[in-house]
């Protein structure tokens, strides 16, 4: 009835009231039948869903002939465009542990830098470019097969410095040329790895079926340029051949000689009488959209047992089952392999470097080293100085037996053993953790509060606004 009444209007206002009585399904029913025969319907559309889809692509049609005007600045480039820069950018889940950080922030800044450091690498302004290289490093040189390799000690190679370039004999210039020689092979052997990897993704581009005629597909360009003629002509002689078939094979033959000006624009004239395009539409563009409507309106009439399985809430599943999209992240660490035996190798050995216990799942060790890197060493921490001297030694209780030392007290309470004393120091310190506990459990409970109430306190249901929700 909505449909009717505010899109199609192809009823006039007083006959559209027996279409008006939902509470009377006899009455609406003999309305509604006479309704699809009069707006020509077609009749082997069975299910309710057939026929609202086959209604709603007919509302469309006419919404864009009816609003031409409106419609006629909006091109598919420029749709395109809008959807690019949607701030709205669809949430993927990643297994990247690191995702978490935040790699701008001054304190990681500063623990990438001296990550960096302790791997032994140069400094470099960015700190992301140090941390891209430490996690190369991380996965080149902790790796199984490199930690097999005995580790190089000795000098490095001696060249006699002198005048001109730093190289005045025979020997060490033939050897710094064998030098070179071997980066060069290895240059040379990664170039053509790189000439391959291209040569298949080109295979693959190529070989894409796109322009086989048997599957029905457009055989031009895409998306189409509208404005080239050449194209506009052909996606609408190719439109009429395998979609829209509204002549006969012998009839078609004008509108495929887009090589002749004349005879194409002619035939194509009486094209628009013919198929019913209304004469509003004056562009290239709005003559074109209407006929991809038109012509999916006839290719779902011709295909409803296709398309009868296929609903909408199917195709939103199937949609969300399909391949996420893809999402540029700046993170440096979204190009490792998370999974990889020798990746796992090198976190176990990041976490033995920075002193973490530990753990089966090479994941949490990561998270730990990441962690550590964050709170010990940001700015504030590294100005604090090292802790130094022994370590606070509690007496057990078979030293207990050794000393008999007996102590009385100043307040008139029993004498305590050295025992005694060493397990009520023990139990202060206890009480110290607990209460500093105590207080991060407090301000996390007052962080989640606040949040709380920022909720709670957003004004989405403004009256004044004539809107609930967003």
């Amino acid at each position: 009835m909505w449909l009717e009444d505010q899109k199609i209007r192809f009823l006039p206002i007083d006959g559209r009231e027996p279409l008006r009585k939902i509470n009377a399904p006899v009455e609406w029913n003999r309305a509604y039948e006479k309704y699809k025969q009069d707006i020509r319907l077609p009749t082997h559309l069975k299910t309710k869903q057939e026929e609202i889809t086959w209604l709603l692509l007919y509302a469309i049609r006419l919404e864009y002939t009816d609003n031409a005007e409106q419609y006629r600045p909006i091109t598919g480039a420029k749709k395109l465009e809008e959807e690019a820069t949607k701030s709205s950018i669809p949430e993927v889940q990643s297994t990247n542990p690191f995702d978490a950080f935040d790699f701008t922030s001054a304190d990681f800044e500063e623990g990438s830098w001296k990550l960096a450091e302790r791997l032994g690498i140069a400094y470099h302004p960015d700190h992301l470019v140090s941390l891209q290289a430490a996690a190369k490093v991380i996965s080149s040189a902790y790796s199984k097969e490199a930690l097999k390799e005995r580790v190089i000690t000795g000098q490095p190679f001696p060249i006699e410095q002198g005048s001109g370039v730093g190289l005045e004999t025979d020997q060490d210039l033939g050897q710094c040329a064998r030098i070179l020689r071997l980066l060069q092979i290895q240059n040379i052997r990664q170039l053509q790895t790189t000439i391959n990897e291209t040569i298949v993704a080109v295979q693959n581009v190529t070989a894409d079926p796109r322009t086989d005629t048997s599957l029905g597909k457009y055989t031009g360009n895409q998306p189409v340029n509208v404005d080239d003629l050449k194209e506009f002509r052909s996606l609408v002689s190719w439109l009429e051949d395998q979609k829209i078939r509204h002549y006969t094979i012998e009839n078609r033959e004008y509108l495929k000689q887009i090589g002749s000006v004349e005879v194409w624009e002619a035939a194509y004239d009486k094209y628009k009488i013919d198929v019913g395009l209304p004469y509003e539409l004056e562009t290239r563009q709005e003559q074109l959209t209407w006929l991809l409507l038109h012509a999916i309106r006839l290719e779902y009439s011709d295909n409803v047992d296709t398309y009868r399985p296929l609903s909408g809430a199917r195709k939103v599943e199937e949609q969300k089952k399909s391949n996420a999209p893809e999402v540029k992240s700046t993170n440096p660490f979204d190009s490792l392999d998370f999974t990889n035996a020798q990746f796992e190798e090198g976190a176990r050995k990041l976490a033995d470097r920075l002193g973490i216990a530990y753990h089966p799942d090479h994941l949490v060790s990561l998270r730990a080293a990441g962690r550590v890197i964050h709170d010990c060493f940001n700015k504030e921490t590294l100005k604090e100085p090292l802790i130094a001297g022994q370590p606070f030694v509690l007496v057990g209780a078979a030293d207990s037996s050794k000393s008999n030392t007996i102590t009385t007290s100043t307040t008139g309470k029993p004498p305590h053993t050295d025992a005694e004393r060493d397990l009520e120091k023990a139990a202060q310190i206890l009480r110290l953790l607990q209460i500093q506990n105590m207080r991060s459990m407090q301000t996390t409970i007052n962080e989640t509060i606040v949040a709380v109430q920022n909720v709670t306190a957003d004004p989405k249901t403004d009256s004044a606004l004539g809107k609930v929700g967003v």
